[in-house]
């Protein structure tokens, strides 16, 4: 899909190539690798939001209120969304506990529990570095990533999904890209029973304010976990 190339592809590159062009003609202060990945993170958000919209208003002819981008009863569809947090939760830890048992039947425990540690080193490198880094980052993941995974995902994929698949099987196929995107083997199962939920929650309640806020209350707990370990 060309939204996705270029959110999780070009605009990253570009924005980090920009960064070091900056760098280089001392625009810029020098940037750690942390920096970097932070900006490239916030860059792919950024632009999965804006080409998801723009592609809804301008390539589809359609409203953003069409994707559930409404503000009608959205104190409603806040506590909505707060109540679903525990479920998901839930389900997320339930389906990391399936997902170590499957993997751990097939791989000794240590490989299953370094390849989970790379899968997440990544974020914890990002986060452990600096203070300051570690806020900017948390603003990213709990703010920006859930408004524009659930527009692009929910909203928009989830509605071209039901077109040609019908209701339930949009729910199911929007789960298993949100999952894919992800890139995560031992903790694909999780994200996808997530991204289960959070689709079936839009197709229940046709608005995106129920799963950005579950999806940014989830995201919130993720990031306490890593910064608890912070020094």
């Amino acid at each position: 899909m060309a939204i996705l190339f270029l959110a999780f592809l070009v605009l990253p590159l570009l924005a980090v190539g920009a960064l070091r062009a900056g760098e280089t003609l001392r625009l810029l202060s020098p940037a750690g690798e942390g920096q970097a990945t932070l900006v490239a993170l916030a860059m792919q958000e950024v632009g999965l939001l804006g080409l998801t919209l723009a592609s809804v208003k301008w390539g589809y002819g359609r409203s953003w209120q069409r994707i559930g981008l409404t503000s009608e009863q959205w104190g409603r569809e806040f506590g909505v969304g707060l109540l679903a947090v525990a479920p998901l939760y839930a389900v997320q830890e339930a389906g990391m506990k399936l997902s170590l048992w499957g993997f751990r039947l097939f791989l000794p425990a240590e490989a299953v529990s370094r390849l989970l540690a790379e899968e997440n080193a990544a974020l914890a490198a990002l986060i452990g570095q600096v203070r300051p880094l570690a806020l900017a980052f948390g603003a990213v993941l709990v703010l920006l990533a859930p408004l524009a995974e659930e527009v692009f995902f929910r909203g928009f994929i989830q509605e071209v999904f039901r077109e040609r698949l019908g209701s339930w099987r949009a729910v199911a196929a929007a789960a298993l890209l949100f999952a894919v995107i992800h890139r995560y083997a031992v903790q694909f199962l999780p994200v996808f029973l997530v991204g289960l939920l959070l689709s079936a929650l839009y197709e229940w309640r046709r608005s995106l304010t129920a799963g950005i806020t579950a999806h940014a209350a989830l995201n919130f707990l993720a990031l306490l976990e890593l910064l608890k370990d912070l020094p």
